[in-house]
């Protein structure tokens, strides 16, 4: 199957290296996202809680004792010199300690099905490995692994064997089966607006009557409500209020990562460079509208995208606030990317769990902090005294979408380890049991399925481990 570049030679190539750098900038100079009660947009840039006006104060010596104080106290300011400074190894002890402080007894996490409805993707950032693979010939030039071409290419649609939509027939098997093995979420995905670059693929969306992939995921959604005993939680790439509105009348959740607040990924030599959806601004703007909206939302970071130790602080308080002003947050996840041509190999471990320390520290106690299991090389126990109380989504039929070659973990070895580390392990739904009966934020009709998956706790009926 051959694709044409929606718009042919006349089109406008967001991809483009100038115009994604200048649209990027505009956007940081007009849009103010950062203006949240912890953190205060001064001179260009955020200043953190607690920040001091100069590192060299003399009440600051950057000993453990002088670190625990600082966060203890919501210094964050002061405490980022020392993240800036030394090694993660020598302060992540004092992280350690704070976090057995205020972690919870219970961990949690789903059992899923993935329907993934299209791989195609507008962005084309340098680290995924969910967008599908592509071989790009143009007409005058050699095309690049990030997706700079001509704009009069074409498209070689790979692997063959599979279409470029996923059917509504094909939804609902998965769907079904999914139930059939005990699973209550359908986790419905798709690649971020592939209908604005690619004229086959909105074309197959027309013979639908949908104009867009969200009122697509949208359509999926209701039918699987219709048809299986089964929760939609979708994730399809940032969106508008309306849209926000359409798909919360058919799903129990909705997800986005934040990924990061950091705008130097959007610009040139960045790996979000050719991604016009992955602008900073776009995705605290939909997080924003799931709050209006009272859409239980999952949310996440990543590290290792060249994002430094501001940033990951920035993203995490940008998320507190919003779920401060809005209770809509139910678990931000932290995960490390895995490698690529464009970026170190892997994210550091010794980072990712550092960083889950920090989640758990500044977000809410009722906010989970997740990572996902399969990425971690089996190191549980350290992922768990790091502070994670939620493995997400883990599925007896999918594989890891974003990364298959990662397999799920087997649940009886997690529930091993989990108590192991003096935790309990537990089924939830994709909507978390302190959402799951406020009728703000689930509709009559979810309402109605949660009922017939969930305990008297909000959690998942079924004990998994049977």
């Amino acid at each position: 199957m051959r694709i044409t570049e929606k718009g042919g030679a006349e089109s406008r190539n967001c991809w483009d290296k100038e115009s994604t750098r200048d649209d990027a900038r505009a956007m940081r100079d007009r849009v103010k996202v950062p203006l949240t009660p912890s953190l205060v947009l001064t001179s260009g840039r955020l200043t953190l809680p607690g920040e001091p006006s100069t590192l060299n104060s003399k009440s600051w010596t950057g000993s453990h004792e002088c670190l625990a104080r600082a966060i203890r106290s919501g210094r964050w300011g002061e405490a980022l010199s020392t993240f800036e400074t030394q090694p993660v190894e020598g302060w992540v002890p004092v992280l350690l300690s704070l976090v057995r402080e205020v972690r919870k007894p219970v961990v949690t996490f789903s059992r899923n099905v993935a329907l993934s409805l299209s791989r195609l993707c507008r962005n084309a950032c340098t680290y995924c490995n969910f967008r599908r693979v592509e071989v790009l010939k143009a007409d005058d030039a050699i095309v690049n692994s990030a997706g700079l071409w001509n704009k009069t290419a074409t498209i070689d649609q790979r692997p063959p064997e599979r279409g470029l939509l996923l059917t509504p027939e094909e939804a609902i098997s998965i769907a079904r089966e999914g139930a059939r093995v005990g699973c209550k979420e359908a986790l419905i995905i798709s690649g971020e607006r592939p209908e604005a670059r690619y004229e086959s693929y909105n074309n197959v969306l027309k013979r639908y009557g949908c104009k867009s992939t969200v009122e697509y995921a949208a359509s999926i959604a209701r039918a699987i409500t219709q048809e299986v005993n089964i929760l939609p939680h979708t994730n399809v790439g940032v969106l508008g209020q309306d849209e926000v509105f359409e798909l919360k009348e058919v799903n129990a959740s909705l997800g986005l990562m934040i990924e990061t607040s950091s705008f130097a990924t959007c610009l040139e030599g960045g790996p979000h460079r050719y991604s016009p959806g992955k602008l900073p601004c776009l995705r605290y703007r939909t997080l924003f509208f799931a709050g209006k909206a009272k859409v239980p939302f999952t949310t996440g970071i990543l590290v290792g995208i060249g994002e430094t130790w501001r940033d990951r602080l920035e993203s995490l308080f940008l998320i507190r606030d919003l779920h401060e002003r809005y209770g809509h947050i139910q678990e931000v996840i932290i995960q490390g990317v895995k490698g690529s041509p464009d970026l170190e190999p892997d994210a550091s471990f010794s980072d990712i769990m550092a960083t889950v320390s920090l989640a758990r520290l500044i977000l809410p106690n009722e906010v989970a902090v997740q990572t996902a299991p399969n990425l971690i090389e089996g190191r549980y126990g350290e992922a768990l005294n790091a502070g994670v109380d939620d493995w997400g989504g883990i599925s007896p039929i999918s594989s890891d979408e974003v990364n298959p070659e990662y397999p799920w973990p087997d649940v009886k070895i997690l529930s091993e380890v989990t108590e192991k580390a003096g935790f309990r392990l537990r089924e939830r739904l994709p909507v978390y049991p302190r959402l799951a009966r406020e009728k703000e934020f689930v509709s009559s009709r979810i309402a109605r399925i949660i009922e017939s998956l969930g305990d008297d706790e909000g959690y998942a009926r079924s004990y998994p481990f049977d």
